[in-house]
């Protein structure tokens, strides 16, 4: 009897390990996550970090491919912040995503709302992304919508949300073989499509450049960002929560 109970309290005891071993978290570092393509602080510089190695972002004028611009740097969320005045912008090295699963995030603080001004721009011979505009021409200031063109087509998804000037978000863009889903401060934000359609996959067999703050035709941002991320998977809401966290020194 004595033994019986001991080889059933011991296939207990086994058993709960196991389970404490399945369910616990395992922890994100995303400054150590191997799908970690980009990360740029603007601390004072356009110093960051690209696919493992160190690289130096450009500054451009009022479109990408204009020559001049000039950023400056303030206190911003996590140390200093890149600001932007309304008339330069930030261009990335070439060809840092080459997939259609990907997550872009990013501290922003809008100074103005103009129609179609982008924060991160991608694009590509296939077409373009706008990850985020703050103000779309059919919508209010502070509310935004990702907005996309592949040929003729129109892509293009209206944020849940109201964002307002002179306040940070953090913000995240995750798409996953085209479909977009989009978190602010940390939270879930809904999505509708007008068109019904994915996002076009600008970056596999294509050579696409990433820029903050431009594009090549809208007004340029005018505001601050900080603590750019780009990986080259769809994280999870824990992940996002993570990198929202490291605003606040967590």
């Amino acid at each position: 009897m004595k033994k019986s109970f001991w080889v059933v309290t011991l296939g207990l005891l086994i058993l709960l390990g196991a389970c404490a071993l399945i369910q616990q978290p395992v922890s994100f570092d995303p400054f150590a996550d191997e799908s970690l393509l980009v990360y740029f602080p603007f601390d004072g510089t356009l110093e960051g970090i690209v696919k493992g190695a160190t690289a130096t972002a450009i500054t451009c004028g009022s479109t990408i491919g204009t020559p001049g611009g000039t950023i400056t740097y303030v206190e911003g969320k996590k140390g200093e912040a890149a600001v932007f005045d309304g008339t330069s912008g930030v261009v990335l090295p070439d060809d840092i995503v080459n997939d259609y699963d990907y997550t872009i995030a990013f501290w922003v603080n809008m100074h103005a709302f103009t129609d179609h001004t982008p924060t991160v721009f991608g694009s590509s011979e296939v077409g373009w992304i706008s990850y985020m505009v703050p103000k779309p021409w059919w919508r209010n200031p502070g509310e935004p919508a990702i907005w996309s063109l592949s040929g003729e087509q129109w892509s293009t998804y209206e944020m849940d949300t109201l964002l307002s000037s002179n306040t940070w978000y953090h913000v995240a863009i995750v798409v996953d073989e085209g479909n977009p889903k989009a978190y602010v401060n940390g939270a879930t934000v809904s999505l509708s499509s007008i068109e019904g359609l994915p996002l076009p996959d600008i970056f596999t067999d294509a050579t696409a450049t990433i820029a903050v703050g431009v594009n090549y035709w809208d007004p340029p941002f005018q505001g601050m960002i900080d603590e750019l991320f780009i990986f080259d998977r769809s994280l999870s809401r824990s992940e996002i929560l993570t990198l929202y966290n490291l605003g606040y020194g967590e």
